[in-house]
């Protein structure tokens, strides 16, 4: 069950990623946006894995949610994130990488 719930949030945070990166640019439509996470979010394997109990669901989410975070310059509070997201699966540590790279 919570597995759905970290699905649902997650469909927020792409389309949150999505207005970050595209929100100022005069071919944005909100609606298409939109699909686009909804396609994001029901993609085979990340829905497949929703209903299942395993640690990719609300991995992508700590993920996601830590670059969504880290577009928006609150870098103290992504770092937390990441943190989590290092503990909730280990392989994660390469993103966090990514993210303090980036960071530079």
């Amino acid at each position: 069950m919570m597995n759905v719930g970290f699905a649902a949030i997650t469909f927020l945070v792409i389309l949150k990623i999505l207005t970050q990166i595209h929100g100022d640019k005069h071919y944005f439509d909100e609606k298409k946006a939109m699909m686009s996470a909804l396609n994001l979010a029901f993609f085979p394997l990340f829905y497949f894995f929703a209903f299942l109990y395993y640690t990719d669901v609300g991995s992508t989410f700590m993920v996601l949610l830590m670059y969504c975070l880290h577009l928006d310059r609150r870098n103290w509070f992504a770092s937390f994130i990441g943190a989590l997201a290092v503990l909730f699966r280990q392989t994660n540590i390469v993103w966090v990488f990514f993210m303090a790279v980036q960071g530079f």
